[in-house]
């Protein structure tokens, strides 16, 4: 493990420790403010709301980040931080679960879209290499200490109130506070009375009026546009793939029939043309590629003991047999076919026909030897996976990103690394499941291909070879 990675598994334990620490006290508190005012409050718990245009009193983002001032300019940038994310928690609590839906009113809006816009504008301090050999005594540390502990410190929100609310408007919002708490305690008792009353150990089930949390709706989120996603490489996969139509060569020595000059296989359709010629010249070569890989080679230490391992390194020769073949049509044309293999031998003086779709050879045909060969075609690739297709996919897992990340309170966690673990496992996904659907619809269009077309197309080959042989017998090899 390097000292980077180490420091920077040192910064977020340390950040984690400093936030369980702040959440314990913040609940702490919570709770005396409950038993307080269940005291001296006349009225029920469950009665308690803000008064009409409480909304009013919402300090400006402007005037929160010029409340903060001082020497020390972490822990300046980081009560900003804290003192912007408490008031959007507080836009957040007073929706009584409206803006988890989705519902905030125009100015609930305006006001936590003000206090997000101004988080997003304030910049991390720079740190130099120097935070890596502080460790926990590094500025980085510290500062991400302090942000977490003010974003969710509840003596920094009661300084917050003091500081910017009225005393009515302050006792009003830890009223509804107290009630929320409450709520929810009323809810996990009668929760853990049902499983008590059931006898199972399994989590009960929400009731129905239980709003979910932030996470359980950024995680159905994720689950939707990964369906969303799936159902795409599905229906790309099985998209129509039509060639355009060609027009028959009428200097075609071999002439075929309607009913094969369109090939159809599963969801795609394309046509062929046939080239006949005397075989009058041959080329054969071998091209040799060759892969060298390097593994190995690295130290490290244990228990005061250096070990090292060898430098491995392993050679991958691969060689392909191509052969060229020239044909002369009978009006003289010359042209060449090419072949990977040696699965279609041919001499010369040998009459052969292929069936070529573009430049393609789908099928070869020596009508000399009644030798057939035939090849899977590239058209039969459903291509649901595209250099174009990947990036468009890229922007719909960015989009949808952005579109639902707005759930979640960014004091809890990092924008930027919520997003790169998003796109990455949304990605991965669609890049599995086009190439399951990619290999499943090229399969079944491979499997039509032999089973249907090759022998239609031999049977039509070979019945033609007598007039084929007749018409070329008088061409000069």
């Amino acid at each position: 493990m390097t000292e980077s990675i180490r420091c920077a598994l040192t910064v977020q334990v340390h950040a984690l420790s400093r936030w369980l620490g702040a959440l314990i006290q913040e609940i702490t508190m919570k709770s005396w403010m409950a038993v307080l005012l269940l005291t001296l409050s006349t009225s029920p718990l469950v009665a308690q709301r803000m008064p009409p245009g409480y909304l009013k009193e919402m300090p400006d983002p402007a005037r929160v980040l010029s409340s903060f001032d001082g020497d020390d300019s972490l822990d300046k940038t980081a009560r900003q931080f804290g003192a912007l994310s408490q008031l959007e928690k507080m836009v957040q609590d007073l929706s009584e679960g409206r803006f988890s839906k989705n519902q905030l009113t125009a100015e609930e809006r305006r006001i936590w879209d003000g206090y997000n816009a101004a988080l997003s504008r304030i910049e991390t301090p720079h740190f130099d290499a120097e935070t890596r050999r502080l460790g926990l005594n590094s500025p980085l540390v510290k500062w991400s200490g302090l942000r977490s502990h003010y974003a969710l410190d509840a003596a920094f929100r009661n300084e917050l109130l003091d500081r910017f609310f009225s005393p009515a408007w302050k006792s009003s919002f830890l009223a509804v506070k107290a009630r929320q708490d409450h709520e929810r305690q009323a809810f996990t008792r009668r929760q853990n009375q049902q499983q008590l009353a059931s006898g199972n150990s399994a989590a009960a089930a929400p009731a129905a009026d239980a709003t979910p949390g932030p996470w359980t709706l950024f995680l159905q989120g994720f689950l939707r546009f990964t369906l969303g996603l799936v159902i795409l490489a599905l229906i790309l996969a099985l998209r129509n793939a039509a060639g355009p139509r060609l027009n028959a060569d009428s200097k075609e020595a071999l002439p075929l029939p309607d009913s094969l000059r369109r090939i159809k296989v599963f969801r795609a359709e394309y046509d062929v043309s046939c080239q006949s010629g005397k075989l009058y010249d041959k080329e054969l070569w071998t091209e040799t590629n060759v892969t060298t890989t390097t593994s190995g080679g690295g130290a490290y230490q244990a228990g005061g003991t250096v070990h090292s391992t060898p430098v491995t390194t392993s050679t991958r020769v691969r060689s392909t047999v191509y052969h060229r073949i020239w044909l002369r049509s009978l009006d003289g044309r010359e042209s060449w076919r090419r072949f990977s293999d040696d699965a279609f031998p041919a001499t010369r003086g040998q009459v052969i026909s292929t069936i070529d779709s573009g430049s393609e050879v789908l099928m070869a045909y020596n009508h000399s030897t009644g030798q057939f060969a035939s090849w899977l075609s590239k058209r039969h690739n459903a291509n649901v996976i595209s250099r174009a297709g990947c990036w468009t996919i890229t922007g719909i897992a960015f989009a949808g990103y952005l579109w639902n990340v707005g759930v979640l309170d960014y004091s809890f966690g990092s924008f930027c690394l919520i997003g790169i673990v998003w796109m990455s496992t949304m990605i991965l996904i669609w890049a599995i499941h086009a190439r399951i659907f990619n290999t499943m619809v090229t399969n079944r269009r491979n499997r039509q291909f032999e089973k249907r077309i090759a022998p239609a197309f031999r049977r039509f080959l070979t019945e033609s070879t007598p007039e084929l042989l007749a018409r070329f017998r008088a061409l000069p090899t």
